[in-house]
């Protein structure tokens, strides 16, 4: 099978089989393309992974857009984003019209409400398997729970916090030759 037709229907499988949005989609994602398909490195994943999450945009799409380039180029990247969004976009018509039409209905309520924890889950997990794969030494825990501080307690704004702990590595790197 062409690289290109592989790409988009394994991305249109991610599109089609995840729900709860871009972080619950990750460890999936992480499967296919590194585990399945070997399209990346773990290392190469979860540098992709950290660039998807600081560019603009859904990280999910961005990781989508991302592999396919690497893989495929400019036709890549678009096969792998179109292939990730489309099902999600006719899914949540389909939900939009349900809700719309039968907003009481019990059944849809106890589906949602029976979703939600599970969506939770998949994110947690996703959480879980990244800080095992790549909090390797104290120092990254260590900025690990100063990120998290910095987050939750103060809430500082993401955007402000990737920059400076950016700034941060390079500098580490260069005054300690890592």
């Amino acid at each position: 099978m062409p690289i290109l037709l592989q790409l988009f229907l394994t991305f249109i499988f991610i599109g089609i089989l995840n729900f709860g949005g871009g972080y619950a989609m990750i460890a999936f994602i992480q499967n296919q393309v590194v585990n399945v398909h070997g399209w990346l490195t773990v290392q190469e994943y979860t540098d992709m992974l950290a660039i998807s999450q600081s560019t603009p945009g859904p990280v999910a799409v961005n990781t989508a857009t991302y592999t396919g380039f690497k893989i495929g180029g400019i036709p890549g990247a678009l096969l792998a984003t179109f292939g990730l969004v489309v099902p999600a976009y006719f899914i949540i018509l389909g939900l939009m019209y349900l809700l719309r039409h039968n907003p009481d209905n019990p059944t849809l309520r106890q589906i949602i409400s029976g979703v939600r924890p599970m969506v939770v889950a998949l994110t947690a997990g996703s959480a879980v398997v990244l800080a095992f794969e790549n909090i390797t030494s104290f120092y990254e825990l260590a900025l690990f729970l100063l990120s998290f501080l910095l987050l939750r307690k103060f809430k500082l704004n993401p955007i402000i916090l990737v920059l400076t702990f950016g700034i941060w590595g390079i500098a580490y790197a260069n005054i300690f030759g890592v």
